[in-house]
């Protein structure tokens, strides 16, 4: 599926980001993209001039692991073989 594919089938809008020449779905403090052909990946960020909201951030992580995710260093520990 690609992020057209999902942003159609969930209703959301996309936006065709000129830097890296890629469609993302755009959010208020982040965005989904393309990691891969068969991942996506979310980047959450604030404005500078705001200040940090950890509280934000644990909740979300909550979900987001509930859902088979993790960030990109657990899953690439997940995948190193045990010895």
């Amino acid at each position: 599926m690609t992020i057209t594919d999902f942003a159609t089938q969930h209703r959301l809008k996309t936006k065709h980001d000129k830097g890296d020449d890629t469609t993302i779905i755009p959010g208020k403090a982040g965005q989904l993209y393309e990691y891969s052909d068969e991942e996506f990946a979310v980047m959450y960020f604030l404005p500078a001039t705001k200040p940090a909201r950890p509280r934000v951030w644990n909740r979300m992580r909550g979900p987001v692991r509930r859902g088979g995710h993790g960030t990109e260093a657990e899953w690439r520990q997940s995948r190193v073989p045990s010895a």
